[in-house]
């Protein structure tokens, strides 16, 4: 019964033994990991002090300042399981933390409000038009404003989260102004020259306290939306609003000219209203051999609408009454260009006379018609394109299979495109 008893004792030392040695093992490697850890972390915090004392910009200070966080929870507390010499080298290692933090948090403290942070910095820059400037602030911050310039220019500085306007500088050549921040929020600096201009100007930091200094460096995001009449800083731009002409695309059939002896027709004419005010009608031809439809079509408008839209928002000049549109309209043409064929083709002409084209309706050769030459175009494969219809009250698209052999399939659509008034403003938020 003592041998039993024994022996049960003897298993539970040696269980005991391996636990605890395993505990042991277990807490060294975690000691070596830690003790690796926080020296390449002295040893940075060591370096980026060096590196902002050398520098002394605002990011090398937030750089610096960052340590702070990264000692914070760095130090190594569980030492039961360490060896004596152990544990002397990790308080060692902790003094060393410790001491870090002090000197880290004196270099903050001794530099915060002093390192050269410039929200804003223009450097003999042209101004064409006008500007805006966005930063995020914290309450409390004070920033100084700046501004030299050879000729009279309005700044205004607003609180764009509120939509309030806080101060307007009109008609200046020279500012020099401190605001304080009453609002932690998105703030602009809005420059409107009355003509082209070069302009020195700074909006610098003022603050001693290192959060605010962080937000300060914030990003913004400026996003262009539609806007209204009324709305915070909206701006007028020239811009064009697009009208689908069909419901559905017009289908075609243009047959051989062999097989329109029999039945059918090798010719076609599409009578288009133009709306009142409309400038220029967008088309949009695909031509097939195949009478089999594809899934773009009909969506010509939209597709336009769309693209028009990516370009407006990405602040390119939009559309002029008085013309100087061509590269916005063959940007927006070479964005939905339709399939095309090889081998499939026909003659398109652009009549504007109803009797001219009653004659190509009657197939009168094409030679004793007067079409429209500079934008009528033989043999042409599936295209799009632009035709400039103001003052005319309809336009005839007259198009003609010449091939003998094979019949084409026409899908035709188009978009009257009138000169409107259209609102922009801006969208702020900030970047995380």
């Amino acid at each position: 019964m003592k041998r039993k008893i024994w022996f049960i004792a003897l298993i539970f030392i040696v269980l005991f033994s391996c636990c605890t040695s395993k505990e042991k093992k277990e807490a060294r490697k975690d000691y070596q990991e830690q003790m690796s850890e926080t020296s390449e972390l002295l040893r940075d915090a060591k370096n980026a002090i060096k590196k902002f004392q050398k520098s002394g910009t605002i990011e090398d200070y937030e750089f610096m300042s960052s340590f702070l966080d990264d000692l914070q929870d760095c130090l190594i507390l569980d030492m039961e399981n360490l060896s004596e010499e152990q544990q002397e080298q990790a308080r060692k290692q902790n003094d060393k933390i410790e001491q870090m933090k002090e000197t880290l948090q004196q270099w903050v403290d001794d530099y915060a409000g002093k390192v050269d942070l410039k929200l804003v910095k223009l450097d003999d820059e042209l101004i064409e038009g006008m500007h805006s400037y966005p930063m995020y602030l914290a309450r409390g911050t004070k920033i100084v404003l700046n501004m030299e310039t050879d000729k009279n220019i309005t700044v205004k500085f607003y609180n764009a989260d509120s939509k309030n306007l806080l101060k307007t500088y009109a008609q200046k050549q020279n500012i020099k102004d401190t605001i304080r921040i009453n609002n932690t929020a998105i703030y602009l600096v809005e420059l409107s020259p009355s003509t082209n201009q070069y302009v020195n100007m700074s909006v610098a930091l003022l603050s001693e306290d290192v959060e605010q200094i962080k937000l300060a460096r914030k990003k913004i995001k400026t996003e262009q939306i539609e806007g209204k009449p009324n709305d915070f800083r909206v701006r007028k731009i020239d811009g064009i609003k697009m009208t689908n002409m069909f419901l559905e695309p017009k289908k075609i059939t243009l047959r051989s000219q062999g097989k329109a002896i029999f039945s059918g027709n090798s010719r076609s004419v599409v009578a288009v209203q133009i709306p009142n005010g409309t400038s220029d009608l967008f088309f949009s031809l695909r031509i097939s051999t195949n009478e089999a439809d594809i899934k773009g079509d009909g969506k010509f408008c939209e597709n336009m609408q769309s693209s028009y839209k990516t370009i407006k928002f990405l602040g390119l000049p939009i559309y002029s009454r008085q013309g100087n549109r061509s590269s916005l309209i063959r940007e927006l043409l070479n964005d939905n260009a339709p399939v095309r064929e090889e081998e499939a083709y026909c003659n398109m002409y652009v009549i504007t006379n109803p009797n001219e084209a009653k004659k190509f309706q009657d197939k009168v050769s094409a030679s004793e018609i007067k079409y429209d030459i500079d934008r009528s175009e033989l043999g042409t494969q599936s295209c799009n394109g632009c035709l400039s219809v103001r003052g005319l009250k309809t336009i005839y698209l007259c198009f003609e299979n010449e091939r003998f052999r094979y019949s084409n399939y026409l899908w035709l659509e188009c978009i009257a495109a009138v000169p409107n008034t259209e609102y922009i403003t801006e969208k702020y938020t900030t970047e995380d």
